[in-house]
């Protein structure tokens, strides 16, 4: 919590934990996007505990559209230790019938909307109960990583768990946002046909690579967690 508290006065933004879960050949869902339950009981308590200790969650819509998650802590007698729910959404697509919008009484929902936002269903999203804010997007209707943070840490985030898709979890990366990864391993293969972890980057050789440091293995009952601290970040 530290760490997070001192990053948010120092630097303007929130320290960022990337959370994956993935089958040993790197697959976060199956062919087309297709959600699958990759990791066993033990791995998904480990995540629900991750998620109590952060001030948000951070998705992107593609996620809330495949999954339509409800990314709450649901550990027994946990519940209200849910954190804040962001969903990166520069056109509003959520639908108003999500799981996201049924649970505002267990943790609140951030969207975070663009320019082209529809205004109507803004008001309509907002009169349910959420948090609605318009961040201009920066290119192709994006809303860039460094833009989600330094509004997070206005709103006085410091901890953020990203459980984003392959493009907004490369996005973070490539901008040199992530801090910490946990990396969660099943022993299953998926294959080629899967959807991987994390979209395609400019790294064109090993020496262009983004580093990280593992610090902790754990066996959960089968899969793997694997700890990493961001190389220059390690304190």
């Amino acid at each position: 919590a530290n760490a997070g508290h001192v990053m948010r006065i120092t630097e303007g933004r929130p320290r960022v934990t990337l959370k994956l879960a993935v089958s040993r050949d790197g697959m976060i869902a199956g062919p087309g996007g297709k959600p699958v339950a990759i990791t066993g009981a033990r791995a998904r308590a480990e995540t629900h505990m991750m998620r109590a200790t952060h001030d948000a969650i951070l998705v992107g819509i593609g996620t809330v559209l495949a999954d339509d998650p409800q990314l709450t802590c649901r550990l027994p007698g946990m519940s209200d230790r849910s954190p804040v729910r962001v969903v990166v959404d520069p056109r509003l697509e959520i639908d108003i019938a999500a799981r996201l919008l049924d649970t505002l009484d267990t943790a609140p929902l951030w969207l975070l909307a663009g320019d082209a936002a529809d205004k109507d269903k803004a008001a309509r999203l907002s009169d349910l109960g959420a948090g609605v804010f318009n961040l201009p997007p920066v290119t192709g209707g994006r809303i860039s990583p460094e833009m989600i943070l330094s509004a997070l840490a206005g709103h006085g985030i410091t901890r953020v768990l990203l459980e984003a898709g392959s493009a907004l979890t490369a996005s973070f990366i490539d901008a040199g946002l992530v801090d910490e990864i946990c990396w969660f391993r099943a022993a299953s293969i998926m294959g080629g046909d899967g959807m991987p972890a994390i979209a395609p980057m400019a790294v064109n050789s090993p020496e262009n690579a983004y580093k990280f440091r593992r610090i902790e293995t754990i066996d959960l009952d089968g899969d793997v967690l694997e700890r990493y601290l961001r190389l220059g970040n390690e304190d």
